[in-house]
């Protein structure tokens, strides 16, 4: 029973770290896309920097 409440225990944070990730990722695309739109005449460097923090963000996790 105590393994059984340990291995439900994980899963819940587990799913509440995703959701967490998930949010923070939302949350970091709204200033790159708000700096894009300003910034017309660097567009190739703005959206080369979008790609790169999202591949951080799914490579490390942060």
């Amino acid at each position: 029973e105590g393994e059984y409440y340990i291995e439900a225990l994980g899963n819940c944070l587990e799913r509440l770290v995703r959701s967490i990730r998930r949010k923070i990722g939302k949350g970091q695309s709204y200033p790159i896309r708000f700096k894009r739109r300003y910034n017309q005449e660097n567009k190739g460097k703005s959206e080369m920097l979008t790609e790169q923090a999202t591949r951080r963000y799914y490579t490390e996790g942060f």
